[in-house]
């Protein structure tokens, strides 16, 4: 089925949207410590389960430049499985960012009474199989939530971070697909930009009917 990531490769071309639907997506260091927010954010019963502490050395994770190392990681995976790693600094971090979330009153009147993590799939009659996975879905109050961590969570840097990376396409996938799953009003989409520094500032922002508007083009072309 067709993700918001695939579709964002077909908008490129599709021989674009062909090698990315064949090419594991290359893991970076942002994306695990994005990853491990979620999780503690909207997850923390599964933090245990979903993360672990990575092998150190010298007060920095471990290299796997030699032979001894690289056992040391084979053993670590073998015993606790392809979870997310954290460093001590990276775990301060990110109780640091989730604790900005949870005490910002917006954020956290948005993110009241959800379910995380769940797919939604649908058979579109016109563009096959879709499916989302929002990072919060509240049935109850028709809202949709989605974390995003940054370095910058004011409002020209949200902006230009929502048409650059083409947040509005995903959104409008999310508000469509949900409300395909769950007839009724359409869903509320909301932005939650937490920054990753000093003073770790978080900001909400409410799709617009414009956003959707531009969004839904962009999927459906």
């Amino acid at each position: 089925g067709e993700t918001s990531t695939s579709i964002k490769h077909a908008l490129r071309s599709a021989k674009h949207h062909a090698e990315a639907k064949k090419t594991p997506l290359k893991q970076t260091d942002a994306l695990r410590i994005g990853r491990l927010t979620h999780v503690m954010v909207f997850e923390p019963e599964n933090w245990d389960a979903l993360s672990c502490q990575s092998p150190m050395e010298d007060g920095a994770p471990m290299k796997r430049n030699s032979g001894l190392r690289k056992q040391t990681w084979a053993k670590f995976y073998d015993e606790l499985g392809e979870r997310d790693y954290y460093t001590p600094a990276e775990y301060e971090l990110i109780c640091t960012i989730t604790a900005a979330v949870h005490n910002d009153p917006e954020a956290r009147r948005w993110m009241a009474s959800g379910v995380a993590e769940v797919s939604g799939v649908i058979e579109h009659p016109e563009y096959g199989k879709l499916k989302i996975r929002p990072d919060l879905r509240c049935s109850s109050r028709r809202v949709i939530v989605d974390l995003k961590t940054c370095e910058d969570a004011g409002p020209e840097a949200a902006a230009k971070a929502i048409r650059d990376r083409k947040y509005d396409m995903s959104a409008a996938l999310y508000v469509d697909i949900a409300t395909s799953i769950e007839p009724g009003e359409p869903f509320d989409f909301v932005w939650i930009f937490a920054e990753k520094s000093p003073p770790f500032d978080v900001r909400c922002y409410v799709m617009s009917e414009t956003d959707l508007a531009c969004g839904r083009a962009m999927y459906e072309q």
